[in-house]
């Protein structure tokens, strides 16, 4: 086996230097293409010896130009498609192709194909210009690589491109090329020509034009001014021709009308090949009318016409409130084409002429400008009234522009650009824009509420932009805020008090804001009240104290546009009213060292019950009286009888001093003050000639103490005539013992000096009963 493995070898090895590929029906479509077209080519390539074939190409040399190497697509049966941009010449393409097969064995064959070019074009079309019921020729030079074709064509023929029947087959002169023959359209035209030529599979066209005119030409070559008004003088050119020879006319055989009303004539005459008719524009409303020219010739008439317009009259004024000219421009615009502007004079006056129709309307003001869009114009009487000012005061707005504006025309919509006094803001961010929807020009003032719009603000212009649907006035601004002072007539109240709440109403500058509406409720509750402030922001209202105890906010919203609302609150406290009614006379007489006994009532007559009060006295001592229950518990509305017993000393002075009778718990106090009349035995009663017990209050020291310091004043005084006379007398040891028992007694701790106690009557009376004797024994003995 190993012997035969290097026969095998060999033999493969003879097999490939043998291989070789093979090219079968070559082929070139089209073989004469035209430039402008593409070439396909294919070819089988096999190999004799099977072995695979690895490439197939193509090396292509035309006129001075050698192609890319190509290669071809397939197996077995291989294409290419040569790129009509390969193309761009004519003349011969020498084709090599090539097959390799994967040993690298290679087998070519070579061919052709020619390129070349078609082209025509009309040499003439005649005659010109063509009259109605003429024949029109057409000389067409069609070429093959520059060399004319003069046989095997066809022909198309299109006027307005509407294909026409030529008349006969086209014959070729070797002047002028194939002539193409065609009847003239039957209507006066000049006509768009279109002849397209076809030869071998290609086809060329070309362009040219067809004056046809009628045998008799009559026209109107042209009028002075096509934007008229009545009366107004017009100048009209006719032509009139039979197939290119002037008419010889007159007056008499030439009339005008306008829309069919004649026209004066008042002038005729002849410049060169034209008739110039002088006339006078008939009355007649603005619009677009016929101007309509006549000719008589040869018992027939003959009539042009030409459409002029019955302008509208712009015509008006604008001035400010001082009579003084506002420098104004309008613009009247037509598909983005200006058709008029007018201007102001020194005056304030303006005008001009424009036909009727639909136009937008750019009308710039002082610092601001008007963009109408599609405005129906059939007149324009002074329609435009304008008015600025920055220095107007606009109730609740800081102006910083207003404008008005009043303009009696139809419109679609508009744009407005409006400036505004950056002097006059504060906060650019804050600027609103307002409208006012019924504006007095007269006034300069707005007499319904101003609207707040949407807008467009550039702050480096320092203008604003809106789109509205109308006019009137406009204010650029920030708006002022509503403030408002208010106050509760007091700060508690009981339940089924009254509430009074009132207050004014004024702007952050400080001035009044009149026929604010006021809105003022009880929060959590549903007490509220809605008002008017006058017209001075002055306001008051008065609400139901709620039902329950508690602490309460009364709310104030104050609004009125185009003010910033405000809203304000206060507290109040709800309690239950606390109180009781004493049912005691003003004045009790009692003789001294006497008692007396009282009853009196107490009522409940708050709305809450009263508990633990305690009843007592002010202005007597607490030893010389009773009250009979000293506590008390009322429920609302509830009454109770009470005893006062009161027992008075026989050392208490006569007369009337005041009394506080005081019912008191942690929550209330109630006093009444009553008069009590002590009087001596046989003494005539004193009677108050004051208000003593409703209201005189006794000085504040007792009468326990001025007579306790009546008595030590005697004795001290007795003492010091003594000493100084320096008598001996047998009691001096009970004048001693006396004086030291005054000490000692008002040295005690334990014995309380406070007059309510009664401790100095007990003194007096208990301590040192014989001082009145004893005083009057110690002068007795003096010398």
């Amino acid at each position: 086996m190993k012997k035969l493995l290097p026969l095998v070898i060999l033999l493969l090895s003879v097999n490939a230097a043998f291989a070789m590929p093979v090219i079968q029906d070559f082929s070139i479509d089209p073989q004469n293409p035209w430039i402008g077209t593409s070439v396909d080519m294919e070819l089988l390539c096999t190999d004799n010896a099977n072995m695979s074939i690895e490439q197939v190409y193509a090396q292509i040399e035309g006129p001075e130009i050698l192609l890319p190497i190509l290669y071809f697509s397939g197996n077995i049966n291989y294409q290419l498609s040569l790129s009509e941009a390969y193309l761009d010449r004519i003349g011969t393409y020498d084709v090599t192709v090539y097959c390799k097969n994967n040993v690298s064995n290679i087998t070519s064959q070579a061919s052709s194909f020619t390129v070349s070019s078609l082209s025509g074009y009309i040499g003439d079309i005649r005659p010109v210009p063509a009259y109605i019921g003429d024949t029109i020729e057409i000389d067409f030079v069609a070429e093959k690589d520059g060399a004319r074709i003069t046989h095997d064509v066809l022909f198309n023929v299109t006027l307005d491109g509407v294909l026409k029947n030529l008349k006969v087959v086209p014959a070729y002169d070797i002047t002028r090329g194939w002539i193409l023959k065609l009847d003239t359209p039957g209507t006066r035209d000049v006509y768009d020509v279109s002849v397209t030529m076809f030869y071998e599979g290609a086809s060329v066209t070309d362009y040219g034009s067809a004056d046809v005119r009628n045998s008799i030409e009559f026209e109107i070559a042209s009028v002075s001014k096509t934007w008229i008004k009545s009366k107004d003088n017009i100048t009209v050119s006719v032509l009139a021709m039979d197939k290119g020879n002037m008419i010889s006319l007159d007056q008499n055989d030439i009339g005008i009308k306008i829309g069919g009303t004649s026209a004066d004539v008042t002038g005729f005459s002849l410049q060169g090949n034209y008739y110039v008719i002088s006339i006078m524009a008939p009355p007649l409303s603005p619009g677009s009318y016929q101007l309509e020219a006549s000719m008589s010739h040869e018992s027939k008439t003959y009539s042009a016409n030409k459409q002029i317009e019955y302008a509208v009259v712009i015509d008006g004024e604008l001035v400010d409130e001082n009579n003084k000219a506002i420098s104004t421009k309008i613009k009247f615009n037509q598909n983005d084409i200006n058709k008029l502007t007018v201007s102001t004079d020194a005056y304030g006056k303006y005008g001009g002429l424009l036909p009727p129709g639909v136009y937008d309307i750019v009308i710039d003001f002082p610092k601001s400008q008007i963009e109408l869009s599609s405005v129906t114009l059939s007149e324009f009487d002074d329609p435009i009234n304008y008015f600025y000012g920055d220095e107007t005061e606009i109730p609740g707005i800081r102006n910083a522009g207003l404008y008005g504006y009043e303009i009696g025309l139809d419109y679609s919509t508009l744009e407005l650009e409006m400036d505004y006094d950056e002097g006059n803001v504060i906060d650019e961010d804050e600027l609103k824009v307002f409208r006012c929807s019924d504006w007095s020009m007269g006034k300069q003032a707005c007499s319904d509420e101003w609207e707040e719009i949407g807008y467009d603000i550039d702050m480096i212009r320092n203008n604003v932009r809106i789109t509205a649907s109308g006019l009137s006035a406009f204010v650029i601004g920030e708006v002022k805020s509503l403030k408002s002072v208010f106050s509760t007539d007091k700060k508690e109240y009981n339940l089924d008090e009254t509430i009074k709440v009132s207050g004014i109403t004024k702007d952050e500058d400080g001035d009044v804001v009149g026929n604010t509406t006021v809105f003022v409720a009880i929060k959590n509750t549903q007490e509220s009240i809605t008002v008017k402030s006058d017209d001075n922001g002055v306001f008051s209202v008065e609400l139901d104290v709620p039902k329950n105890e508690a602490e309460y906010v009364v709310s104030v919203d104050a609004r009125k546009e185009p003010y910033s609302a405000f809203n304000g609150e206060t507290k109040i406290s709800v309690v239950k009213s606390k109180s009781v009614f004493i049912d005691f006379p003003e004045t009790v007489r009692i003789e001294r060292g006497g008692s007396s006994s009282y009853n009196f009532t107490i009522v409940n007559d708050g709305q809450d019950d009263l508990t633990e009060m305690l009843l007592y006295l002010e202005g007597i001592s607490q030893d010389y009286y009773t009250l009979q229950p000293d506590t008390i518990s009322l429920k609302v509305g509830e009454s109770r009888d009470i005893t006062l017993d009161i027992s008075i000393p026989v050392y208490m002075e006569t007369g009337i001093r005041s009394v506080t009778l005081k019912s008191e718990n942690n929550e209330i106090t109630q006093e009444l003050v009553f008069g009590l009349n002590v009087f001596e035995t046989g003494e005539q009663e004193t009677v108050p000639t004051t208000g003593l017990a409703t209201g005189f209050t006794l000085p504040q020291i007792s009468y326990y103490e001025l007579a306790f310091v009546g008595i030590f004043a005697a004795v001290c005084f007795s003492l010091a005539i003594l000493l100084k006379k320096r008598k001996k007398f047998s009691n001096r040891g009970e004048i001693r013992s006396f004086l030291i028992g005054v000490r000692k007694y008002m040295s005690t701790d334990g014995q309380p000096m406070h007059p309510n106690t009664g401790s100095y009557d007990k003194l007096i009376i208990t301590e040192f009963p014989n001082v009145l004797k004893f005083s009057k024994n110690l002068t007795q003995k003096g010398d």
